[in-house]
């Protein structure tokens, strides 16, 4: 997968927008804090390959960027969102600096701040920054992030490995090379996490496909026609907690047709579909394979089903984070959306405490805003009424 995205151009920056409430500690013992801690995470002290046909990350001597914006200017979460989103079009420095950074913004309100960590998403996927991030601001006593161990792979899997590929071999067109991309804009929506949890459990699906076939009735109704969403998968295993590189697998959610789309007929399909995916072990199906084949091959195999796909969605879930007396209240997951994709919209649902954050970064003329509204008013539907008979009885 590193080397799928690092064929991009422009590259892919991934990373995470952390709210916290409470007052920013003094910069320059956190500044110093942070560096000492990055020097110990191996993903944190490379950058690119010596050559394109290398898979080694090469090391820098550079110190990454550890910066504090004082921003007074910045009157309400709009101009944040806009703050959030240029920095997210800014791209890293050429080789051979560091490929991350880390920006904590404040000034715009005495008891809010907010961490930006951004990274060459090459070099880093979401579970690794969630890694690295409890590394730099946790407390080294707390709990790591709970990673799967690996399981056989399967056959069947294998099958719809083939059925992705040939899905996305055409996928809808990316910018023209040269064109100027439209500006990136970030719009989220809270979820009350016990909220959540309690109808999905009413309903007999899990927390995550109940975000995932929410989203798909949203799409619908604000007129989206998507035929498909990548829903990606984290292939990190317990002894990878902190190696560089992006070990990512994603799967082709079919979205149901349909306006209105019920909430019965979502969730009996994403409840299959995401079954199957469990069931059939495509996680580590996916990685086996890939890592299976040639470079060049498995380079071939991969890009559709990463540059060809409209629509993105994925979830995560953070650990508790405190910096001082501040700690972390909202997270958003956040994606660049380069023109080197033909994606049209990223979003993600990010659980922190007792929020999820339902988000989309985005480039391209969609309702990005009514998408995440649209979807909060059919989860608050969901949490108000009871589910069908048939759907609890798993018909």
């Amino acid at each position: 997968m590193d080397q799928v995205f690092l064929g991009l151009s422009p590259g892919l920056i991934a990373g995470f927008v952390l709210e916290f409430t409470g007052r920013l500690p003094e910069a320059a013992a956190l500044r110093e804090h942070l560096r000492e801690r990055a020097a110990e995470l191996p993903a944190l002290g490379l950058t690119f390959p010596d050559s394109a046909k290398s898979r080694r990350w090469s090391a820098t001597a550079q110190a990454a960027s550890v910066d504090f914006s004082h921003r007074p200017d910045l009157a309400d979460e709009d101009a944040v969102r806009v703050a959030v989103t240029e920095l997210f079009d800014r791209p890293f420095p050429a080789e051979p600096a560091p490929q991350w950074d880390l920006l904590f913004l404040s000034g715009y309100d005495a008891q809010r701040f907010t961490v930006i960590y951004r990274a060459n998403h090459a070099l880093q996927d979401g579970v690794g920054m969630i890694q690295n991030l409890q590394a730099l601001l946790g407390d080294p006593r707390d709990e790591p992030l709970e990673l799967r161990p690996r399981r056989r792979p399967t056959a069947r899997a294998v099958v719809n490995i083939a059925r992705d590929v040939r899905a996305t071999r055409e996928g809808p067109a990316a910018d023209a090379a040269g064109d100027s991309p439209a500006p990136l804009r970030w719009h989220f929506r809270d979820l009350d996490r016990s909220h959540l949890a309690a109808a999905a459990e009413r309903r007999g699906v899990t927390v995550n496909d109940l975000c995932l076939a929410t989203l798909a009735r949203a799409v619908r109704a604000v007129g989206m026609r998507h035929p498909t969403l990548l829903v990606p998968m984290s292939t990190r295993r317990p002894s990878e907690r902190y190696t560089p590189g992006n070990f990512t697998a994603g799967y082709l959610l079919r979205i149901p047709t349909g306006n209105p789309l019920s909430p019965d007929d979502a969730l009996r399909s994403v409840r299959r579909q995401a079954g199957n995916a469990r069931r059939t072990n495509e996680r580590d199906t996916r990685r086996a394979v890939l890592a299976g084949l040639p470079n060049a091959l498995a380079r071939r195999a991969a890009r559709p089903v990463i540059v060809n796909v409209g629509l993105t969605a994925s979830s995560a879930t953070l650990p508790h984070l405190e910096i001082g007396d501040a700690r972390l209240i909202g997270a958003a997951m956040a994606h660049s959306a380069p023109s080197s994709l033909a994606l049209d919209a990223y979003v993600s649902f990010a659980t922190t405490g007792t929020t999820v954050r339902c988000s989309v970064f985005h480039r391209k003329n969609l309702p990005g805003e009514l998408l995440v509204e649209t979807a909060r008013n059919l989860f608050v539907d969901l949490h108000q009424h009871e589910p069908s008979r048939a759907l609890r009885l798993g018909m």
